[in-house]
């Protein structure tokens, strides 16, 4: 499984909850600041065909009926994971891919909140159109901010 080297694997007993250590839950907030700001930066530092610019925008039109907990997740996930898919490396699709599973497991513990959602769409919009724009610079810090809402979400909400 890829994950943060060295860091403590997911648990995997079918009793554990999903709810992460204080440890767990600093080390998978690091490790997505790495990946996910490098992810926007790699793909918006190449030239986006006509395919990828298509698969970003489906991905954010998930968005629009995605009011539900579960829907609007699942919808987060996918244009995370397109986001890794222009940048054009497996690897990094794989790790972005990681994170999403986990900070969303982590998610589905603590209230969905209608005020974050608005942000959190704002954000993504600003992103997508940074990487399509091709400004790297842009994309990579609007998803600073975006890893860093959910973590103050995250560890707001987590006891």
């Amino acid at each position: 499984m890829v994950g943060p080297a060295g860091a403590a694997r997911p648990r995997t007993d079918a009793t554990a909850s999903a709810i992460p250590s204080h440890e767990e839950l600093d080390d998978l907030v690091v490790f997505r600041k790495v990946v996910e700001p490098g992810a926007c930066q790699a793909a918006a530092s190449r030239v986006v065909t006509v395919e990828q610019r298509r698969l970003l925008d489906d991905a954010l039109a998930d968005f629009e009926n995605a009011r539900e907990p579960e829907l609007y997740r699942q919808a987060d996930a996918r244009l995370h994971l397109a986001i890794a898919s222009v940048a054009g490396s497996a690897e990094l699709s794989k790790a972005v891919g990681w994170v999403q599973t986990r900070v969303h497991q982590y998610l589905a513990e603590i209230p969905f909140l209608a005020a974050n959602i608005v942000s959190s769409d704002e954000q993504h919009a600003r992103i997508v159109r940074a990487i399509v724009e091709g400004d790297a610079e842009t994309a990579r810090t609007t998803m600073e901010k975006h890893c860093d809402a959910t973590a103050a979400l995250l560890k707001g909400l987590h006891p």
